[in-house]
Order: structure tokens, then sequence, then C-alpha cells
């Protein structure tokens, strides 16, 4: 029997109906056999190769085949528009097959969000900040103490940062919590060591395959316009992409901010796509290919992981790839529905066409830079530290000290080291010590206590960033504490359009911003944090 006869029924019905298979690909085959078998895995495949597919259909098989009512699988992703992206490709599934499907990020409405007393889903999408939220509460033992699949996308771009530390010891958490043997599947496109990279995501001890599906050779055009000015690098951008589906590529929101201006005095569609745009900007650009008229979308690596925005004609990157990585999932944005990758780099100078080609080259030989968890990851330690303290609400030193070294990121961290950390916040005021317990002490409460500890959920730096909202409440994007810093009546350009600051909010981080008709000497927002130089040359130095 082929694999996909040994699916459930319902399953099989769903993909023959619904989707009008009759058989799976190679990698999807694949992944069913070995998580059958119990093993983790890691899938690569490329861009549009089947892979949220090769993860889903053997978890959703597996749920058919024994039913617990409780929740069973999360997929874990790095980005809210890519959760955004899937869950009408997996509700699509899951709800076909009868199994219930809850969505958990920052952009959805508090009155829509999963609580534990009111539902038990099959299947959770979430991120690590959100999925911290639900392992803090009191209740998180139970709800998930039935879990028996983790699915995490996009895993590479978790494993350099403290991000994917964090989400290692989610994982840890889960996974003591849980009454069940969890499975993790990770999904991945090319990386330089891909069993490093299984390694670090499984653990050692537990059973785990690599799902490694080579890319058939397909047609890509590259071009290259050479250019220092930045006016006339941007012209030449828009006479590129004129009349067609494009996503144009920059490695930094500033640069997004100062390019839209010039782009959309030359293009009739021209959109934003990043972290400190709103929900709605974002998703309006990301519905701006569904119609037949070119569109210009201007974007940072918000739009570099996975979305499947379906006819693009091709890609155009300002500057030259900061990884051979990072290129190769820019150009899996373009050359879908059977049309040759189509990429365009405006370039300033000969230095950067040279880390171009290098770019292209690794690509070529299917090459790709390693990856490295950070070694040293005591910020996650902190964090999860605190996070610990507070949810139960009093704890030995011994007991925290056991649960920290209890997660694999931090096993091999000395408990004498750990004591030590603990006689420094307590003598400093993050920890105060009633009896035999831990508790948040007042430094604690006053740099990480404001809403409902929030600071505690994400190790993402992002500065404390303000809200910018409208007088009636519509909630503009994210701006920088230092930006917005000052007195009131700045002018300055964001979203593509024109504010005024009216009021600095700094109890509730928000903006308060008005439309404004000036035009002239607008300043430029800016974030902290920006920036980064190439890794490509780890490949050719």
């Amino acid at each position: 029997m082929s694999v996909f006869e040994h699916l459930h029924p319902t399953l099989q019905e769903t993909l023959i109906t619904g989707l009008g298979w009759n058989a799976l690909r190679p990698v999807q085959e694949t992944a069913c056999k070995e998580v059958a078998a119990g093993k983790d895995i890691l899938v690569l495949a490329p861009t549009a190769g089947g892979k949220t597919e090769a993860a889903f259909l053997p978890v959703i098989d597996a749920l058919l085949k024994r039913r617990t009512g409780h929740l069973s699988a999360i997929y874990v992703s790095p980005l809210k528009a890519l959760i955004n992206d899937q869950t009408e490709r997996v509700v699509r599934l899951a709800e076909r097959a009868g199994l219930e499907v809850a969505v958990q990020h920052g952009d959805v409405a508090g009155t829509e969000r999963w609580r534990f007393a009111e539902s038990e889903p099959d299947i959770l999408l979430t991120t690590p900040e959100s999925l911290e939220v639900l392992l803090s509460s009191k209740d998180s033992k139970d709800a998930f103490s039935g879990l028996r699949f983790i699915i995490v996308d996009e895993i590479h771009a978790f494993t350099e940062s403290s991000r994917g530390v964090h989400l290692k010891c989610l994982i840890d958490r889960i996974t003591a919590a849980s009454q069940e043997k969890i499975i993790r599947i990770g999904l991945s496109a090319t990386v330089g060591n891909p069993e490093d990279l299984l390694a670090w995501f499984s653990d050692e001890g537990r059973e785990k395959a690599l799902v490694s599906i080579p890319s058939p050779p397909s047609k890509k055009h590259f071009s290259f316009i050479l250019e220092k000015d930045f006016l006339k690098a941007a012209d030449a951008a828009a006479a590129v992409v004129r009349g067609r589906k494009a996503l144009i590529f920059v490695d930094s929101r500033s640069f997004a901010e100062r390019l839209y201006k010039p782009l959309s005095e030359s293009l009739p569609q021209v959109y934003m796509h990043h972290s400190a745009v709103s929900s709605a900007e974002r998703k309006a650009a990301e519905a701006s290919f569904e119609g037949p008229a070119g569109s210009c979308v201007i974007c940072t690596s918000t739009m570099e992981l996975g979305i499947d925005i379906g006819n693009l004609d091709l890609v155009v990157n300002i500057g030259p790839p900061i990884s051979a990585a990072s290129f190769l999932q820019r150009l899996g944005r373009t050359g879908r529905r059977g049309k040759p990758a189509e990429m365009v780099f405006v370039l300033r100078d000969a230095c950067e066409l040279l880390t171009t080609a290098a770019a292209i080259e690794a690509a070529s030989r299917h090459e790709s830079e390693p990856l490295s968890p950070p070694e040293c990851p005591y910020d996650v330690l902190l964090q999860q530290l605190l996070v610990l303290v507070k949810s139960k609400g009093g704890i030995s030193g011994a007991s925290l000290i056991r649960s920290l070294r209890s997660l694999s990121p931090f096993s091999q961290i000395p408990e004498r080291s750990l004591s030590y950390l603990l006689r420094y916040l307590i003598e400093n005021g993050y920890l105060f010590r009633d009896g035999n317990l831990l508790f948040p002490g007042t430094r604690a409460e006053t740099e990480f206590g404001h809403s409902n500890w929030k600071a505690l959920l994400s190790v993402l730096s992002d500065s404390g960033g303000y809200t910018a909202v409208l007088p009636d409440g519509t909630v503009v994007g994210t701006l920088d504490p230092r930006f917005v810093a000052g007195d009131a009546g700045k002018v300055f350009s964001f979203t593509g359009k024109t504010w005024r600051l009216l009021f600095r909010d700094d109890v509730h981080h928000r903006a308060l911003i008005e439309p404004s008709d000036i035009s002239r000497g607008l300043k430029q927002p800016f974030w902290s944090g920006e920036g980064g130089t190439s890794r490509v040359t780890r490949l050719v130095a």
C-alpha cells in the first residue's frame, strides 16, 4: 500500500475532494513515514515545495486515528504575517477533517483569542510570545496535558537568536506539562548544517530524521543595476517594476520609509510591509497582489518567510543579500506557477556587486551559512527566571534552580553560578525573599511590571516601541521611543503619509498623532537595532 492509502479515510477523502490529490509528493510521503515511526523530523524543501502539508498531513492523520478531545498540536511561526497566510490552508485541511483550529498572536483581537476555559481546539497556530502568555497562565498544565505535536515553521529564523533560545525553553516547558510523547517537526529552506540544526531542535537521546528532498533545476533570471545616487536608484527600481507585481526588499524599516516617497510619485500602487506598520497596512499590502493590476510592495524580511503571494512577477533587492540563505528565501518569492524566477539587484558599487555574485554562486552550489545557536544566552535565562518566579506566586531557590536547569539551553550552567545570580538579584531588589520563598522584588515590579508584566513575554528587543494612534483610536503602527521624544508638534512621514505628533503617553507607550498637509521639512522615522552586515563573506572568506 502507498503512504496515501495508509492515511485515515477521512483525510484521504479531504485530500481527494478538497485539493484534488490522490497521491503525495516525495517530501510529504517521507515526512508521514518518519512521524508515524515516532521520530522528530526536520523538513528541508524549497519554497512552494509542499513543506506545510508535509508537516500537517501526518499530524492530522494521527489526530484522526486517536482523538483526545484536548489541544493536540501547536504550530509556531516567527511571524504573525506567516500565520495569517497559513491559517486558511491549515483550516481548509483540518476543518474538512472535523478538527478545530485556533489562532493566537498579537494581531488577533482580544475577543477572538482562545481561552483555556472556553474551548479545546485540536490545533493552535501561534508565535513564541503568545505561547509564553498561555504557558504562564495558572491553567497551562491542564491545557497542554494532551499535546502530541509541535511544528516550528521557518526554524532557521529562530536558531541564531535569543528568540530561538526562548523557543527551546517553551518546548521544554510544554514537554514537561504534557502527559503524551511530543513529536517535534521543524520546517526550513536550505541551511548549511542541517544535521546540527536537527540535533539542536530535537535534543540528545530522541529519535530523529532529516527529510531533505532536493529541488529540481529551474530557470532563473538575474539583472543588475549599479547606481550610487539614491533618487536615481529609486527611479531605476520604479522603471523595472512598473506595470508588474513586485516585491522590493530592503534591509531596514527606515530605508523602506525613505524609499516610499520617490516610488509612490512614479507608480500607481505602492505599499509598505514591515514590522512597524499596522496589521491592517500589512494585510492591504498582501491583498494588493490578488488583483490583475501591477502592484509594488516595499518590504523588509516580513515578506521573506513562507508567505504565498501567488503570481508575483519579480523580486527587486536594494543592496546585496545579507546572506546566501536570505537570497534564496527572497528568490523563492518569485518563479512560482511554472514561471522562471526573476530577481533584479539595485546596487551602489562594485563591492556590492561582488557580494551579490558570491551569494548567487554559493546558492548555485547548494551552499548556505551554517547556523549556530547562542552560546551564553543569559538574557533568556534571566527572562525565564523572572517568568517562573512571577507565575509560581512564590518559589524556593532550590526549586527555581532545578526548574531552570531542566531547560535544555541552561542544563550545563553550574548550580553555583545560578545561586550567585539569585543572590545578586536579591541584593539588588529584583527578587524578594520571604522565608524560604522568592517573589518579584520592587525593582522588578518597577522595570517589568507594567501592563501585566508584558515585557517578560518576549525576548525581542523593540526598545519599548510606542503605538502610533489617531484620536479615534485607529492604530497606524509603531514608532521608536527616541523618535517620539521631545516636544509635540513634530511633523513626519510614516506609512507613506504625513503626520503630526500631538502627545506622547509614557504610561501606556502611545503616541497620539493626526494627519498633516505639510510636505516640506518632514522628519524621517527610525528604529533602534536596525542594520547589519553581510554574512556572505562567511562562505567566500
